[in-house]
């Protein structure tokens, strides 16, 4: 599938975004490609994708540029709108395709000949396949609004989306538990200094990395408002792989397996197991 974080630091003026370059195709393909997972929709907004089959983002990223074109700023509820308009119609638009288009239906005939033309059992069984029609797309949108705040939603299916503004931070695809999980773990909030939301959230990548799916490689982006958006030298990604390998955990060596062996609680249990232990008998001479 893939794995993609977005954070919020420096009290939500900045947007760390990192992304994994795993390609699959309908979850039995997949490879590593020199792919872009984040994509500016505008100026001031990005979008990260993830899928077990993400070509179908294509169609509502050029969707979304064509929607905020028109405005040099949004509000983050205006973008919100247009990005689940934009999905939703991408899925109604696959379900006309994959269920009306042989019958040269368009969506429209449908709602208002369908019942009448196929009779209401028939009619009941397509209409339920065109709303059970699903698009396994996820969308990370991080931007910031006409004041210069950073804002971080989601959208998945059927066109729902959550706003992460209040934690500051979120993550979507295959790997997305590991790497919530050590987001939590770390108590990330929107204060932290860039410097550091920039390892915290390529170490959330990193141990996301344990879901099948997610890639080994990194794209790192900073966003912050007025500025050009920085995408990390592979020199700069491997800098903080340098941090991990020093702070990640690490296997007990054999001092400190000794040192837990002492505790009371260790040793009462190994010597009750001893006292339970058949005694040997002595060999016949």
């Amino acid at each position: 599938m893939t794995l993609c974080v977005g954070t919020l630091c420096d009290d939500r003026k900045t947007i760390v975004l990192v992304a994994d370059r795993m390609f699959g195709i309908g979850g039995w393909a997949e490879a590593e490609l020199n792919i872009r997972k984040a994509t500016a929709i505008h100026k001031d907004w990005m979008v990260m994708i993830a899928g077990n089959d993400v070509a179908p983002a294509v169609d509502i990223i050029d969707d979304l540029r064509s929607r905020l074109k028109v405005g040099s700023s949004w509000s983050v509820c205006a973008v919100i709108e247009q990005t689940v308009e934009a999905y939703k119609c991408k899925r109604m638009k696959d379900a006309e395709t994959k269920y009306l288009s042989s019958r040269g239906w368009t969506m429209e005939k449908f709602r208002t000949e369908g019942l009448a033309l196929l009779g209401q059992s028939s009619y009941d069984e397509l209409d339920l396949r065109l709303q059970n029609a699903e698009l396994s797309i996820t969308m990370l949108v991080a931007g910031f609004d006409e004041d210069g705040i950073g804002h971080l939603f989601s959208v998945s299916d059927p066109g729902q989306h959550q706003r992460h503004d209040l934690n500051g931070f979120h993550a979507i695809g295959s790997g997305e538990f590991g790497a919530y999980y050590m987001m939590l773990w770390r108590e990330l909030h929107v204060k932290m200094p860039l410097e550091t939301m920039l390892y915290f959230s390529e170490e959330a990548k990193i141990f996301g990395e344990q879901a099948g799916g997610v890639g080994y490689k990194s794209d790192i982006y900073v966003m912050r408002h007025g500025c050009r958006t920085r995408k990390l030298t592979r020199g700069s990604v491997n800098a903080l792989d340098s941090v991990w390998n020093l702070l990640r955990p690490k296997e007990l060596v054999r001092k400190q397996r000794d040192q837990l062996a002492k505790l009371k609680e260790v040793k009462s249990l190994r010597a009750e197991l001893r006292a339970l232990r058949p005694k040997a008998r002595k060999a016949k001479r």
